[in-house]
């Protein structure tokens, strides 16, 4: 048999039998590399072509060496209509979602979820650091404080725990994946959640075996207080971005336990991530130093400042997603600001509650729209 009399009904028989196969085996059976490989996306689910070819000879005599199948078999599937991509030897940082990898998507392993890029950590459960923000979380029930509601869970950070598993030291969010998590609330940027089977855990929100992708989820809050073991925990709140309506838990008999978090607002993915990016240019461009009053605030030994819009976003103002419709604000100049208590003019000139307060500072890089100010003074 050769690749042209490759039917789709062979194809399903071969991935039906890879999905028999543990991870160690397809591996190890089936001289998968450690990285630089290529993949069958379907259904939710990836399969490696080396070890298809291999599967496909042992199974249909297919002649096709497995040198050669990250080109050949690639070229073929992808004529049948299939989607496959190439990943590279070490997986690049990416906040936000992974290309071909959508909510509900399934790894068997933490090696394979790692190969794709959708959480580059191999143990660690937090994926990121405090200069760019935290790229993934795997929430799997590992710590005693961790809550899980689906559409939101309250994460438990990293640090003070020895093999045993147990809490026996406080957190810090000065810990990398502690600061990660704080800097993707102070700009706000998605984070991708990842849910792991625990045999151990009562949660029906986790997946049986693997782990899934359940999409992205932006960090709302984060505070410290004792846990369970009497000992300090970094606690951060995640609520997840509006994707596809797929429901990516698995099915369950139980009644619904209703809406405990009824007041909490979602948003789309698309204009999430957009926001995101235009408020993170803004901060840097100002070194998260208001423009009004020249504070750089600091919270736990990271800065902090707010993405003010200049001309609101949301009907009825309909405002632009750009860089040039946002001011780098403290959180008492934002508040002002939005109320009208702040005004600037034409020569950048402030107005606080109607009495002149200087200038208002700003850089060649990132200078607010002048047709957007006068809006805004137009309007409050």
């Amino acid at each position: 048999m050769d690749l042209a009399n490759l039917a789709e009904s062979d194809l399903q028989r071969t991935l039906q039998k890879y999905d028999q196969l543990k991870p160690d085996q397809v591996r190890r059976t089936h001289q998968a590399p450690a990285g630089g490989q290529s993949f069958l996306i379907r259904d939710r689910k990836h399969y490696e072509l080396r070890a298809i070819a291999s599967i496909l000879q042992e199974e249909t005599g297919l002649a096709v060496e497995l040198s050669s199948a990250e080109t050949h078999l690639a070229a073929h599937l992808e004529t049948m209509g299939n989607v496959v991509v190439r990943t590279p030897e070490k997986p690049a940082k990416v906040i936000g979602d992974i290309p071909r990898i959508t909510t509900g998507h399934r790894f068997r392993s933490r090696r394979e979820a790692h190969v794709l890029g959708a959480h580059r950590a191999l143990q660690a459960g937090i994926t990121g650091n405090r200069e760019h923000g935290a790229e993934s979380i795997v929430a799997s029930d590992g710590y005693e404080d961790d809550e899980d509601y689906k559409t939101w869970l309250i994460y438990t950070g990293h640090g003070g725990r020895g093999g045993t598993g147990h809490q026996f030291g406080d957190q810090s969010f000065g810990a990398p994946g502690n600061a990660a998590l704080r800097f993707s609330q102070l700009t706000g940027s998605p984070v991708r959640v990842i849910r792991g089977a625990n045999p151990k855990s009562q949660n029906q929100h986790l997946p049986k075996t693997g782990l899934r992708y359940d999409g992205l989820y932006l960090v709302e809050d984060s505070w410290s207080e004792p846990g369970k073991s009497g000992n300090m925990v970094c606690r951060f709140l995640l609520t997840q971005l509006t994707e596809d309506a797929d429901q990516v838990a698995e099915p369950s008999s139980e009644s619904p336990a209703g809406n405990s978090h009824p007041q909490r607002t979602r948003r789309t993915v698309s204009q999430v991530k957009r926001l995101a990016e235009v408020r993170k240019q803004v901060l840097k461009s100002y070194r998260f130093t208001c423009q009004a009053c020249e504070v750089r605030l600091m919270i736990k030994d990271q800065p902090y400042a707010e993405g003010a819009h200049i001309r609101a976003v949301g009907y009825p103002h309909n405002g632009p997603d750009v860089a040039e419709n946002m001011l780098c604000l403290c959180p008492n100049c934002h508040a002002q600001f939005d109320a009208g208590a702040i005004t600037v003019d034409d020569e950048l000139n402030l107005s606080r509650n109607g009495e002149p307060a200087g200038k208002l500072h700003v850089v060649k890089e990132c200078h607010p729209s002048f047709e957007q100010l006068a809006y805004h003074r137009a309007t409050s």
